[in-house]
Formats: C-alpha cells, sequence, structure tokens
C-alpha cells in the first residue's frame, strides 16, 4: 500500500462500507501522527455533519469463517502504551552496555540521535517484537508487573 492512493483503491477490490481502527493502537502511536489523524477526523466529521448516522454503532471480531472470536486487540486495553522516547535533543550518539550480573556477559550498542532504548528489568521482559522495514520502525510488547503487584502488559 502506497501513501498516494484514494480511498476506494486503498480497500481494495472488497465491498466494505466501514474501516474499524483498534483505538489502542491509534494512541500507541507518536504524539504528531496522533494530532493529524485527530485532526483529519474532525475534518471529516465537519464535511458530513448534516447527513444523519446512527448515535453507537457496535463492532464484532471474527474469523475468515465468519465465526466470532475474541478481539485479539483486546490485550491491549489492559493498560498504558509505551511510545519510546527519542534520545537527546541534538544530533548525538552513544553506547549503552548491559551486564548480566548472574553470567558476567555484556552486550553493548551504539544509540544514535532519533534511536529509541527501551530497558527492561525483571520481571518486566519483551512478549513481541513487530518491525516495519520501509519506515524502519519497530513496535515493541512487554510485560511484567507494576508496583500495587497487579499485572500489566503494555506496548
Amino acid at each position: 500500500m502506497t501513501d498516494d492512493m484514494d480511498v476506494h483503491t486503498m480497500f481494495g477490490l472488497t465491498y466494505a462500507n466501514y474501516l474499524v481502527l483498534h483505538r489502542s493502537l491509534l494512541q500507541s502511536m507518536p504524539e504528531e501522527w496522533q494530532h493529524r489523524f485527530v485532526a483529519m477526523v474532525n475534518e471529516l466529521e465537519e464535511a458530513f455533519a448534516h447527513i444523519d448516522r446512527p448515535p453507537h454503532y457496535t463492532v464484532n471480531a471474527r474469523d475468515n469463517d465468519g465465526r466470532f472470536i475474541r478481539d485479539p486487540g483486546a490485550a491491549l486495553q489492559q493498560g498504558p502504551h509505551i511510545y519510546s522516547t527519542k534520545v537527546g535533543g541534538a544530533p548525538m550518539s552513544i553506547i549503552v552496555t548491559v551486564l548480566d550480573e548472574q553470567t558476567g556477559d555484556t552486550e553493548s550498542t551504539r544509540v544514535g540521535d532519533g534511536d529509541y532504548i527501551l530497558i527492561c528489568v525483571e520481571p518486566c521482559h519483551l512478549t513481541y517484537q513487530q518491525h516495519y522495514p520501509t519506515s524502519g520502525k519497530a513496535q515493541l510488547t512487554i510485560a511484567g508487573r507494576i508496583a500495587n503487584g497487579g499485572r500489566h502488559d503494555s506496548t
């Protein structure tokens, strides 16, 4: 999919009338992206404010055979989402070295301007990685325990 296609082309050969987007995924995007998204939604609402629409819709997840399934995105609603912050304001790079105190092993990596770093301390751990090669971005899902002892999963 390219950024310069119209909506009809994006939907392909389907007859779908609606596009469903998971709120938790939207709010996990960078703040600047969220602001652009909200501005476009507001523009759409203003352009068609004169059209009557139902006040509520219900969305249910289904598999390819049409059977109802548990929403795989439901786990994203369990807590706040982390979109790592940039290291440094001016162009710079640092070398980060991590030491495994049990084995004495170390691992180092260079973190440059615009790169992101997430350091998890046990019981916090990485559970999933999604890489987006065209943009060079990655989404990390971590799990662990929050201070009050409750379970907490974040993306």
